[in-house]
């Protein structure tokens, strides 16, 4: 689904997706672990458009709304937070692709922040799960930002 969302992007410089689900205890018996949630996609805020010019990729993290961001926006309000997790992807001509390590200190923030369980990335490694306080840390750390 974080795929999916990430090839909506109209994003010129990079396209992300993110989806969100949490563990269910309901469906456990029937073999359905998990329960989606929604999935969000990186963009400028509406009505502001992607124009795939050197400012707009050079001022994109700025000027765009992250998936992260988005997804955690939906879901801050819901009772146990806790139990959420955020797939993060980024994808190229289509598919998934791999991405770096935790490296956005606004969206580790607000991640921490709404108490959310943690997040998965495709990383040069496979995949990797990030509780939220490591997902943090290591998001300070990469961007050297002293906690």
């Amino acid at each position: 689904m974080a795929i999916e969302a990430g090839r909506l992007s109209p994003c010129e410089k990079s396209k992300r997706g993110c989806s969100a689900y949490t563990e269910s205890a309901i469906g456990a018996e029937y073999g359905d672990r998990y329960q989606y949630l929604g999935t969000a996609f990186n963009s400028p805020p509406f009505p502001y458009k992607c124009d795939g010019s050197d400012a707009c990729k050079k001022d994109c993290g700025k000027r765009c709304s992250h998936a992260e961001a988005r997804v955690i926006r939906q879901f801050a309000h819901v009772r146990q937070p806790d139990r959420i997790r955020l797939v993060h992807i980024k994808v190229v001509d289509g598919k998934g692709v791999q991405g770096g390590g935790p490296s956005c200190w606004q969206c580790s923030r607000d991640l921490l922040d709404a108490g959310f369980g943690g997040i998965w990335l495709w990383e040069a490694s496979g995949w990797v799960f990030y509780n939220a306080q490591d997902f943090h840390r290591e998001t300070l750390k990469e961007c050297e930002i002293h906690a």
